[in-house]
């Protein structure tokens, strides 16, 4: 990720477009809920087929369950 910036008035705690990472400024985050959630925005984007294309948020979201529960 290049760039964390900061939003607010979302129903979300963070969104990401793959480059940069928006955390919600009106959530209070805890040490260990604000690392789960840059960990959780950082793995967006980085599987892709073999023929290149993205998944889907909700595999991405399956994988990082297999993974680690508490990323979703």
């Amino acid at each position: 990720m290049k760039n964390i910036y900061f939003f607010n008035g979302e129903d979300h705690w963070a969104e990401t477009d793959g480059e940069s990472i928006w955390l919600n400024k009106d959530f209070e985050y805890t040490r260990d809920c604000l690392f789960k959630t840059l960990l959780h925005e950082s793995f967006h984007n980085m599987i892709h087929r073999s023929n290149g294309h993205e998944l889907t948020e909700e595999k991405e979201h399956r994988i990082m369950e297999l993974i680690d529960s508490t990323l979703l």
